[in-house]
């Protein structure tokens, strides 16, 4: 229920996926044409992207950028949790990366990466009066963050990048 959920600077939240399996699971290989942002908030999965793979933990990210091929994977005897998001109208300049995708962590931030996204999810099963409006609000505040915490320049619509230390995306 998240049709009409677009700022009036062309931010587009699509959808938030809480995903968590304590089993082996293994995606499909697959690609968007929108940027996804995978918060990995429990355990260890490992992530495939177009020919390379990595790991990741419990307070990383991974910024996925349209286009880019890619699948997530439960590793053998470890439980994984984590909190996807599809976002339109927004595009990242990822730093020194040809492929695609970027990863960091938020382990830094004392815990408020963690407090929105648990407020984003919150605002979504609930529903209560403005939520979709607040889940705008909260999914702007994610992207300061995940811009201060990967150093990267975020462009909203048609604006200029924001550096990485904006204090809003309005």
């Amino acid at each position: 229920e998240l049709n009409n959920c677009q700022a009036e600077n062309g931010l587009k939240l699509l959808y938030v996926t809480c995903f968590r399996s304590e089993k082996p699971w293994h995606g499909i290989q697959h690609t968007h044409n929108f940027l996804e942002i995978f918060f990995c908030v429990g355990g260890q999965c490992e992530f495939f992207v177009r020919d390379r793979s990595f790991l990741m933990s419990s307070n990383q990210f991974v910024i996925i950028n349209p286009g880019v091929e890619h699948v997530e994977s439960t590793l053998p005897q470890t439980s994984v949790e984590w909190i996807v998001i599809g976002i339109k109208g927004c595009s990242m300049v990822l730093p020194n990366t040809a492929d695609g995708c970027f990863s960091a962590d938020f382990q830094g931030d004392n815990g408020a990466t963690v407090n929105l996204l648990v407020s984003l999810v919150h605002e979504l099963q609930n529903k209560a009066h403005g939520y979709q409006e607040a889940c705008l609000r909260i999914l702007q505040l994610l992207m300061i963050y995940v811009g201060r915490a990967s150093g990267t320049d975020i462009t909203i619509g048609s604006q200029t990048p924001l550096p990485p230390t904006a204090a809003s995306l309005g």
